[in-house]
């Protein structure tokens, strides 16, 4: 009895944490986009990362649901994709560089909460 007590808190506290991390990276996404290209060219950079962000966005309706846990599993597979683009810019010099490294570690914590996520809810 003790150890499902533990297993719901462990559920609550994973899938609070998920959320405020998908709601971070998404801001991340369009503060970078911005800053990274020159204001000239801002309504292409906004409908980049409006393209970029897609996919998240369309998995939070259900990540504040708390409903899907199959959902978090499927995060994780998306995740695995921005993680390789953002390796691959944590190796550019400059700001794409430093982005870069800034956007594997957010990754890396969004992709460990979601998978604790759906481990804890079963």
């Amino acid at each position: 009895m003790n150890n499902q007590l533990s297993d719901n808190n462990m559920t609550q506290h994973w899938s609070t944490i998920t959320p405020a991390l998908l709601v971070f990276y998404i801001a991340f996404i369009y503060v970078t986009t911005l800053l990274i290209n020159p204001p000239t060219m801002t309504s292409t950079a906004l409908f980049i990362a409006s393209a970029k962000a897609l996919p998240f966005i369309l998995f939070m309706p259900f990540i504040f649901k708390k409903a899907y846990y199959k959902l978090y599993a499927w995060l994780c597979y998306l995740l695995i994709l921005y993680f390789c683009w953002a390796v691959l810019n944590a190796f550019a010099p400059g700001r794409e560089g430093i982005v870069g490294m800034i956007e594997c570690g957010i990754i890396v914590s969004l992709f460990t909460a979601s998978m604790l996520s759906t481990r804890w809810s079963r």
